[in-house]
């Protein structure tokens, strides 16, 4: 019998191996992500294409709000609304998180960002008075909000032997709103709501990124946006992140002094494209 064991033992660890190097060519290489999103016009606006990228701004995005325990996920969709905007924009010039919050600070308004936040939870709107002053101390005639509602990273075994973890599928699932508000007459123009969730299997079982999954959904956001779509459904694979190294763009000047505060330029762009909406119900 022990010698039954001794021959067993090498020969139950090289099978391990070996369904470790078959199910590490089974696991995806890729990304898979789906993404729904509804959006709704309720007042006339310029052309969005328009509003976005005009010569000189005509739109800021406020501030991602987030409350409860996705507060400190907000700097997240920050960063990736700009990201976004930048790669799926033609030409986009407008005042982004970095900007706005800068400005207001410069011009010693930026309590007045804090007052008319303040007023979304739980009521889900901004006063029309903060919000005239906010438009007027920017210069523009659009705000943007986006609202992260919903953040859900986890991880499932999908195959294991003597007890033994070969392969997890991981997802993360984030749940955001996006509203458009006329400065000066306090008006609700246009609102969109969408959910975006990427799986993917590995050996390791580490979730997607909750970086990509917001550039994800954010770019499907702002398309139906441009495109005037009200509704879309978006099925792909995603191939894996590039990295890349850039530098801050020259977006803020002082009032004081009309030279850039930065005039460095990117010194990468990521190479990659964003997958199209197979469905859509205009």
């Amino acid at each position: 019998m022990s010698h039954i064991l001794t021959i067993f033992g090498p020969f139950r660890l090289l099978l391990m191996m070996l369904m470790f190097l078959m199910v590490s060519g089974c696991a995806s290489d890729g990304i898979q992500v789906g993404v729904q999103n509804r959006s709704e016009q309720y007042r006339q606006m310029l052309d969005p294409q328009s509003i976005l990228s005009s010569k000189t701004p005509r739109c800021a995005v406020l501030p991602t709000f987030a409350s409860g325990s996705n507060a400190g996920i907000a700097s997240f969709a920050n960063v990736s609304f700009a990201h976004v905007a930048r790669k799926q924009i033609n030409d986009v010039n407008i005042l982004f998180h970095a900007d706005v919050v800068n400005r207001l600070n410069l011009t010693g308004e930026v309590d007045l960002l804090n007052q008319l936040l303040a007023s979304i939870d739980p009521g889900d709107f901004l006063e029309r008075d903060k919000l005239q002053r906010v438009g007027t101390s920017l210069g523009v005639e659009y705000l943007l909000l986006p609202r992260l509602v919903t953040v859900i990273t986890d991880n499932a075994t999908r195959l294991s032997f003597a007890g033994f973890t070969f392969i997890r599928t991981g997802w993360t699932t984030v749940e955001l709103g996006l509203q458009l508000w006329h400065a000066p007459t306090g008006q609700l123009v246009w609102q969109a709501t969408g959910s975006g969730t990427l799986v993917v299997e590995n050996v390791v079982g580490s979730s997607p990124s909750i970086q990509t999954t917001l550039d994800t959904l954010l770019a499907a956001m702002l398309l139906d946006f441009v495109h005037g779509r009200s509704e879309s459904v978006l099925s792909a694979d995603l191939p894996k992140p590039i990295v890349a190294k850039v530098a801050p763009t020259p977006t803020l000047i002082d009032p004081a002094d009309p030279k850039p505060i930065s005039a460095a330029e990117p010194t990468a762009k990521p190479k990659s494209a964003s997958p199209t909406p197979t469905t859509d119900q205009p």
